[in-house]
């Protein structure tokens, strides 16, 4: 089927064995660790200073913000997996469910998405706004 084509891309959490996406348990108790630790609030520098210290690596090493971002907005943790066009087979982007084994709870995933959003809202009022509201909401 269409999964022999696929380029099989590497998503931390996860190996690539006999033609599908195994949950790879060392990586994914960071994954975890990176939803917990968002959901409660907790600053991104933080995180990242924490998995360094419990010793986690990525495969470029350490992790970035954009890395830690990206982990969070990532549906691939909720089993979920989008095939390109060429490899569909119907010609189009294909979205399939259930997958592979998800890592992160659906009510976790929307958690930290609530929350991203909300940030990156924040982030893009003026300084001004920054300035009369602050200390308002966290």
């Amino acid at each position: 089927g269409k999964k022999l084509y696929d380029l099989h891309t590497i998503v931390y959490g996860y190996k690539w064995a006999d033609g599908s996406y195994n949950v790879f348990e060392p990586e994914a108790e960071g994954v975890r660790m990176i939803f917990e630790y968002y959901n409660n609030c907790v600053a991104v520098s933080e995180i990242i200073r924490v998995l360094k210290q419990l010793g986690y690596k990525s495969f470029r090493g350490g992790f970035s913000r954009e890395m830690i971002m990206h982990i969070l907005s990532n549906r691939f943790y909720l089993g979920e997996r989008t095939y390109r066009a060429e490899i569909s087979g119907t010609g189009q982007e294909e979205n399939v469910i259930d997958d592979h084994e998800p890592i992160i709870s659906m009510e976790d995933f929307k958690k930290a998405n609530e929350r991203r959003e909300k940030i990156a809202k924040r982030y893009s009022n003026s300084r001004y706004y920054k300035q009369t509201n602050s200390g308002t909401d966290n």
